[in-house]
């Protein structure tokens, strides 16, 4: 784990700790906790994403969800060039 992510995870960790201090009142709904969101596709990497994401969720003690993209052709930006 790179120096950077601990002392962000240390900072996060206090914020936290406040805002849990305050008052029921005050702190309700200024913070959300940690997601993780998975996108796959069609493809041979899918149930690798989604163990890789459920490993990471497990680990942040975070909710997790996995979405299904499906993609009918190309963008289109890309259409129509030759």
């Amino acid at each position: 784990m790179a120096l950077r992510e601990l002392a962000l995870r240390r900072v996060a960790a206090r914020v936290e700790a406040a805002a849990r201090a305050l008052p029921s009142n005050r702190g309700r709904g200024r913070f959300a906790g940690d997601r993780i969101l998975v996108a796959v596709g069609p493809d041979e990497q899918a149930e690798q994403l989604v163990r890789a994401g459920k490993r990471m969720a497990d680990a942040l003690d975070a909710g997790w969800t996995v979405v299904y993209v499906e993609n009918a052709g190309p963008p289109a930006f890309v259409r129509g060039r030759a």
